[in-house]
């Protein structure tokens, strides 16, 4: 084929450029060709030279029609462009854009070429000889516009592309028809969706005093009914129309304007304006080309809209999600976010709950930081809410960095995360409130074992009264053989051991509310060490005590104090025991007269506190025993005891093993302070003649201390009266006179508090002559009514002589009887 013309092609080094290359040089070697790869390139040599045809390859104008439009308007307008794509769906897309001559995809259609080649040129000589006659001016003056008209109308449609903000996008297009129209200004009217009536939106052009008149209710009332209303545009006069026809209006030099609708869907949605200082229809003059441009511009705003919309949509969401993502990190529950199993979002308070590096949480399973024994449950309970199986709140047990238990309460929900179900975690760490539910049910429980230990110790106290009672009676029995003797000597050793044991049971098990009273140390630090004795001595561990000469009395809650000295004994005596089979305590209580505070110190052999805890000892749920062998309160119960005493309890360093806390407790003046019911020192009975026989009034409910004491007293010469119940006491005292009462406190039926009561508002001085018997001398309502009372009181089990010698004292103070002269 033997052409001689001039082929440019601009296209990019590759597979499509050598392809082409071969088929023109095989099927077409007369052309003459040029290979560009750039657009300016092309420009330069059609300054230098003609040329018969371009193909362009798309990709070099960035695939845009923006571009391709720029280089076709640079093109002579006679030049055949052929386009060439790569990419059958982008040539699909632009097949029918003017200034195209023909259009090729490579591979597909690559054989035509030469054929496309040849038809483009044959039909730029048609026109050209179509373009010899006299019109030729004005054909090229009417092609050049059209295409103008077409770039315009293309920018109009292609604006909602370009939107940054609705007032810069709807400001670029309003100047774009005011440029392509000789208009003085337009506006954009839109239907309000609360008020349903037209508002201005938008304006280019008008003054402020101009918009101000347009934007009143006549106006906007009118522009309503002219355009809803009829959904066709119109044109106005103004000096025909009375409404128009005003200052701001012909100041402004108005003369005519053009209304026409804005429509979405066949729905009347705003309308524009046209103000033209002409009271010609400039809209008429290119009615065709106005009413495009309309139907474009229409389009444009509703994309535009439509845009806003969505960019409204879109800050809303951001705002939102920047709000929702503040909220969760700020929360002070722990929130998580699992997805496919594993962290995907975890807030600060979860970080902080973990105690791990965010980067060492995110990404890792959940399951990984959940206890052993917890994981089938974790599992389950996600597996269940995937389901979209309702779950109730439940706990877990977490473990952070420093592998410390972590118990939480969890309320899960699934939730779409970056587009997908994920399972969301909200946590309440409730590790604390945990182990105070365990210590107060624990403390609940000793409160109930106290309860239990009380009853037990009182109901055993009065069977040991009448043990040890017979047992001394048959005891002066001189006719009994020597073993019989013996037995009788171990059955009443037993017997005032057991009171003892339950004299401390007693003492340890009964819950007082604080009351300070002036207190003994040695006797408390002697009395708290006989609660442990049997324990220390079968774990072969021995106790030291050294008390100064003078240790001074201090104002203390007993019961307080006593705990306080027993938690730190257990602890000791735990400590050692968790190292060795056997080891040493040391207690040393000592005072300074220079400086105030007395020194209590305990001391032991044990591995002593690590040095991890030493500055936290004393806090709350701190303890240095393995899980469920300690609630880690008893330090810091004692702290607070101490404290509230005015004292100070510290840990002091030591030079081996072993720990030394040092309890501080001050001296203060104790002349008012509250004292226990004074106990009567043990004593022989003192050889006493009595005035004659007494007449004695037994009151208890058990019959075999009213036995042994009928027996004693009978002995002794007195009359004695016995009832097991307060009511037939006081027909007794109705009757009779008594010189003494005998009364145990705690009876069924009226007691001996309540008998008393009754018997002072009969009698008052008889009331004087109770002397109360009780097996509970520690509980704190005895102790405060013998405190109130006065009475003398014995405690069971008590000996005989014990007994005998009360009441000696009893009749001694009241003159009833005198003491023997031994020299006589």
């Amino acid at each position: 084929m033997k052409t001689g013309y001039k082929v440019i092609l601009v296209i990019q080094e590759g597979e499509a450029k050598q392809k082409i290359a071969e088929l023109l040089k095989r099927e077409a070697p007369g052309f003459d060709l040029d290979f560009l790869s750039a657009e300016l390139e092309f420009f330069k040599i059609l300054e230098k030279r003609t040329c018969d045809v371009v193909i362009m390859e798309f990709s070099i104008l960035e695939n845009s029609i923006r571009s391709l439009n720029d280089f076709l308007h640079n093109c002579p307008f006679d030049l055949p462009v052929i386009l060439l794509s790569l990419n059958g769906q982008m040539a699909l897309s632009i097949q029918n854009h003017p200034g195209i001559d023909s259009f090729i995809i490579f591979p597909d259609s690559l054989e035509k070429l030469p054929e496309i080649i040849l038809t483009a040129i044959s039909k730029r000589h048609s026109k050209s000889l179509q373009r010899t006659n006299p019109d030729k001016e004005k054909l090229t003056d009417g092609i050049s516009r059209s295409k103008q008209e077409l770039n315009f109308l293309f920018e109009i449609s292609t604006s909602a592309c370009r939107f940054s903000d609705f007032r810069s996008t709807m400001q670029s297009l309003f100047k774009k028809m005011l440029s392509q129209f000789p208009f003085y200004g337009v506006v954009l009217w839109m239907i309000d969706s609360n008020s349903n009536h037209f508002g201005i939106k938008y304006y280019e052009g008008l003054t402020d005093s101009l918009k101000s008149f347009l934007s009143g209710p006549l106006i906007s009332d009118f522009v309503m009914d002219g355009i809803r209303n009829s959904g066709k545009s119109f044109f106005i006069q103004i000096e025909t129309d009375s409404l128009f026809y005003s200052p701001p209006i012909l100041d402004a030099g108005i003369k005519s304007m053009y209304f026409c609708p804005l429509m979405i869907d066949k729905q009347v949605i705003g309308a524009l304006q046209f103000l033209s200082l002409s009271s010609k229809n400039l809209a008429s003059e290119k009615e065709n080309f106005f009413e495009l441009s309309v139907l474009h511009l229409s389009g444009a705003i509703e994309n535009i809209l439509f845009v806003e919309k969505l960019s409204e949509q879109a800050n809303r969401f951001r705002e939102s999600d920047t709000n929702y993502r503040a909220l969760l990190e700020n929360a002070g529950d722990s929130i998580f976010i699992i997805q496919h199993k594993n962290i995907v979002f975890i807030n600060k308070a979860g970080i902080d709950l973990l105690a791990y590096p965010v980067e060492e949480i995110l990404g890792k399973p959940f399951l990984n930081f959940v206890v052993p024994e917890n994981i089938e449950k974790a599992e389950i309970i996600q597996q269940r809410q995937l389901n979209y199986q309702d779950v109730p709140n439940f706990e877990l047990k977490l473990l952070n960095k420093t592998g410390e238990e972590i118990v939480i309460d969890l309320k899960g929900a699934v939730v779409e995360y970056r587009g997908q179900p994920a399972y969301q975690f909200i946590g309440r760490d409730i590790t604390q409130h945990k182990k105070i539910q365990r210590r107060l049910h624990q403390s609940e429980k000793l409160a109930s074992l106290g309860q239990l230990i009380s009853g037990i110790a009182h109901e055993l106290n009065n069977p040991l009264t009448s043990m040890l009672g017979f047992s001394e009676l048959l005891m002066d029995n001189v006719e009994l053989q020597p073993k019989f003797q013996r037995y009788l000597q171990v059955i009443n050793h037993q017997s005032t051991r057991a009171k003892n044991i339950v004299q401390n049971l007693l003492a340890f098990a009964r819950q007082h509310p604080a009351e300070k009273i002036s207190v003994n140390l040695k006797d408390m630090i002697n009395d708290t060490i006989k609660l442990r004795q049997y324990e220390l001595q079968v774990n072969n561990i021995t106790i030291e005590t050294y008390f100064d000469d003078v240790i001074p009395e201090i104002l203390a809650d007993p019961n307080q104090l006593q705990e306080v000295f027993l938690n730190l004994l257990v602890n000791a005596e735990q400590a050692i025991l968790s190292e060795r089979n056997s080891g040493m305590i040391r207690i040393v209580c000592q005072w300074n007269q220079q400086l105030e505070p007395v020194d209590i110190l305990f001391i032991d052999n044990g591995p002593g506190i690590s040095p991890e805890i030493k500055d936290k000892i004393f806090r709350p749920f701190i303890t240095t025993k393995p899980v469920g062998k300690g609630t880690g309160l008893g330090l810091s119960i004692s702290h607070g005891i101490i404290k509230e005493h005015g004292g100070s309890i510290t840990l002091k360093e030591t030079n081996g093993n072993g720990a030394c806390f040092l309890i501080q407790l001050p001296v203060l003046k104790t002349e008012d302070a509250k004292r226990e019911p004074e106990s009567y020192p043990e004593r022989v009975i003192d050889p006493v003649i009595c005035l004659g026989s007494k007449s004695i009034l037994l009151i208890d409910d058990e019959e075999a201390i009213l036995e042994i004491l009928s027996e004693i007293l009978e002995l002794q010469g007195h009359r004695v009266t016995a009832v097991r119940n307060a009511m037939n006491a006081l027909n007794y005292i109705s009757k009779d006179t008594f010189d003494l009462i005998l009364c145990d406190i705690k009876m069924p039926g009226m007691n001996g508090k309540q008998f008393y009561r009754e018997v002072k508002n009969i009698d008052f001085l008889l009331a004087q002559r109770i002397i109360f018997t009780t097996g509970d001398t520690m509980g704190s309502e005895t102790q405060d009514f013998l405190r109130n009372t006065k009475n003398r009181y014995i405690g069971k089990p008590f000996r005989i002589e014990e007994l005998l010698s009360l009441i000696q004292e009893f009749f001694l103070e009241n003159g009833e009887c005198k003491v023997q002269n031994h020299s006589s």
